[in-house]
């Protein structure tokens, strides 16, 4: 148990809760540059092998180019057998 939190603290794909939690205090602009940051950074982490975590608090637009831009990412990654599990699911 403390051996898994311990590598999660290494791991700079793996985001805190903060890390992954939107700020409701900036603009549509700067939150499209903070989703930017957060999109650069778990493409990288799919690269090394880590799974995308979730954003939260951001608007539906932007969720929706995440869920593109970063889950398609991962998906279109994966073996062609588990693509097609996927899209039957």
């Amino acid at each position: 148990m403390i051996e898994a939190k311990k590598e999660t603290d290494e791991n700079p794909y793996i985001l805190s809760k903060e890390e992954r939690t939107c700020p409701k205090r900036l603009s549509t602009k700067e939150k499209r540059a903070w989703l930017e940051e957060r999109i650069a950074l778990q493409r990288e982490g799919i690269d090394h092998g880590i799974r995308p975590q979730n954003l939260r608090g951001l608007p539906k637009s932007l969720k929706k180019a995440w869920q593109g831009r970063v889950w398609g990412y991962h998906i279109r990654k994966q073996p062609i057998e588990v693509q097609r599990i996927i899209r039957r699911t």
